[in-house]
């Protein structure tokens, strides 16, 4: 940092090794995970493509038979699609269950740290008020200990919250992928009933990935307006002998530190907690539209075949050419696909 800023150092950019180090990470990000992003899409393409590919061969097997027979497979085909969709519900269900468990987790942990760190804080202010109390006016040391009283704060509390987000950060990725993997089963099982209904061969591939974002995050200091000042805002400190409150001054802010440390303990558990659950709320939502969005798509082609089974015999013709030049389109995008994973 120093090379690079300027900062008086005598070390030059290339001594410090700094450009070598950007060099390599520079080809770990763009080599490495370029390979996974497009690993990924390129298995999520696949399955998309999978899905439209069942939904043309849907509408070109209802095209086909008697009324009765589609409307059979229609009723046994929409049942299933309801039992599916109450497994999906239940799994968003225990979705919530975990990240209440994972938020109740948090709150203990924090508990915990309180009880631990509040005693050391504590010391810590003594050590700090015997150390810079010569020399100083009653109402000098009572700003010095408040602000150190913050710092303090501030230190233990920064680093404990980026510890938990860590800890929650990786629970939760887990917990939203295991969900995620349940819900690409259902959507598995609704291409399987598809196929076995209306006797058509599907396949499958990967699931999609979740990663969870960051959330802002801030401490808070404010504290709420009392009709007794406390201590150290008495303007008589200025005037008086610090012989005669040195005692209540480290007392009331020892008091002060306490309750400061608990209230942003709070704020932490309460922002964590808060960040969690909004991230469970984005992740119920996408298993939800993942599921309704393959639902719906395999529903609109049968009921589309259907309505158009009605249309004269030209007219029929046309939709079936456009058909195969749609499917004939999928196959091709399948096939590049499958190419770009193959030569990987």
């Amino acid at each position: 940092m120093q090379s690079r800023t300027g900062g008086g150092s005598a070390i030059s950019l290339e001594t410090s090794g700094i450009l070598t180090f950007e060099k390599k990470l520079g080809n770990f990000i763009h080599n490495n995970k370029g390979q996974l992003i497009l690993e990924a899409s390129a298995a999520r393409a696949l399955r998309t493509i999978g899905e439209l590919e069942l939904e043309l061969q849907l509408w070109q097997r209802a095209m086909e038979g008697s009324l009765e027979e589609l409307d059979q497979k229609i009723d046994a085909f929409t049942a299933q699609m309801e039992s599916l969709e109450q497994d999906r519900e239940d799994s968003i269900y225990l979705l919530y269950r975990e990240v209440e468990r994972l938020g109740a987790s948090v709150g203990e942990d924090l508990n915990d740290f309180f009880s631990l760190k509040s005693g050391e804080l504590v010391k810590l202010l003594e050590e700090y008020c015997h150390k810079e109390s010569p020399g100083k006016s009653a109402k000098e040391l009572a700003v010095i200990l408040n602000q150190y009283s913050r710092e303090l704060i501030l230190s233990v509390l920064d680093e404990k919250r980026n510890e938990q987000r860590l800890i929650i950060r990786e629970q939760f990725e887990k917990v939203a992928l295991r969900f995620f993997g349940r819900i690409e089963e259902i959507v598995d099982r609704m291409m399987e009933i598809s196929a076995e209904i209306f006797n058509i061969s599907v396949d499958k591939s990967a699931s999609k990935e979740y990663i969870l974002g960051s959330k802002r995050f801030y401490f808070y200091f404010e504290e709420h307006p009392s009709f007794i000042p406390s201590l150290e805002t008495l303007t008589v400190l200025g005037v008086l002998p610090k012989t005669l409150v040195g005692g209540r001054l480290l007392k009331n802010a020892k008091n002060k530190l306490v309750e400061l440390f608990d209230r942003n303990c709070g704020r932490v558990r309460f922002d964590l907690v808060e960040g969690l659950t909004e991230s469970a709320r984005d992740v119920a939502g996408d298993l939800r539209l993942r599921a309704n969005s393959v639902s719906k798509g395999l529903l609109a082609a049968i009921h589309k075949a259907r309505l158009e089974r009605d249309l004269g015999e030209k007219e029929r013709a046309e939709r079936l050419e456009s058909w195969r030049k749609e499917y004939d389109e999928l196959r091709q995008m399948k096939d590049m696909v499958q190419q770009v994973i193959s030569s990987r």
